[in-house]
């Protein structure tokens, strides 16, 4: 019922395991709450991450079209299939880890960047401000 919990990672694991797929996409929920779940699912069976993909029919079909049960499958086929097309043209990468200087540079924002310049700051990032013009 709950494909985040434990034991149902472990079951989609051993699936990975005994089927040997060279990708796997799961129509599921916010991607924002469970991408790093099931990707760590995939990768404990031995596929490469970046042979995963999320398709969100929870919030894009599921939820907002509730009272059109047709209408939702309808949509969530399609969210699905879009999904595995996309999946078919990712690359096998790495995953690199390394050190993340957090600094902005802000070049040429006119009043954008002027404006938003001291709000980087204040938020504790060194921030660097290239304008051309002195106002």
């Amino acid at each position: 019922m709950y494909m985040c919990s434990g034991i149902e990672q472990k079951k989609i694991a051993d699936a990975i395991k005994r089927e040997n797929p060279d990708g796997v996409v799961m129509a599921t929920c916010t991607p924002s709450l469970h991408y790093e779940t099931f990707a760590k699912a995939v990768e404990s069976a031995g596929l490469n991450r970046f042979r995963y993909e999320l398709a969100t029919i929870r919030e894009h079909s599921n939820r907002v079209h509730y009272r059109d049960r047709e209408g939702a499958t309808k949509k969530a086929i399609k969210i699905v299939s879009i999904t595995v097309a996309k999946l078919k043209g990712n690359a096998v990468h790495r995953l690199v880890r390394g050190k993340i200087t957090k600094k902005a540079l802000v070049i040429d924002g006119g009043i954008a960047g002027i404006t938003a310049t001291p709000s980087i700051a204040k938020a504790g990032i060194p921030v660097d401000l290239i304008e051309r013009d002195a106002t």
